[in-house]
């Protein structure tokens, strides 16, 4: 989203704490870009990073699937998505139809949680 990164860089762009990336994520791979970027800052304690993404409907399950495996990487993940699909990833019921294998993947993975 090129508006939230402006955004972000405006306000937080003079931390040195902060890389804003603005990249297609379903075209970039996240272990080779962040991986080095870690092993750089590893004389902190803590090494990982966090993510805010806001995330276009058509590649939100896509993306969840890529990252949310990725606790040797992120701490944090923020995903801003569509409520429905928010409302989908998070909340559906086990034994009912809405219920699919990205929910168990969802549970498995993450504490989540839906702001609307």
């Amino acid at each position: 989203d090129k508006n939230m990164a402006a955004l972000v860089k405006d306000r937080f762009g003079s931390t040195n704490q902060l890389k804003i990336i603005e990249e297609d994520i379903t075209k970039f791979h996240v272990h080779s870009h962040f991986l080095p970027i870690l092993e750089e800052k590893s004389h902190h304690k803590k090494k990982y990073a966090k993510v805010v993404s806001n995330l276009p409907f058509n590649v939100s399950t896509e993306v969840v699937k890529q990252i949310l495996p990725m606790g040797d990487v992120f701490s944090v993940m923020v995903l801003m998505l569509q409520d429905e699909t928010a409302l989908r990833l998070a909340n559906a019921a086990i034994q009912t139809p809405e219920y699919r294998p990205i929910n168990v993947f969802v549970n498995f993975y993450s504490g989540k949680r839906v702001s609307l």
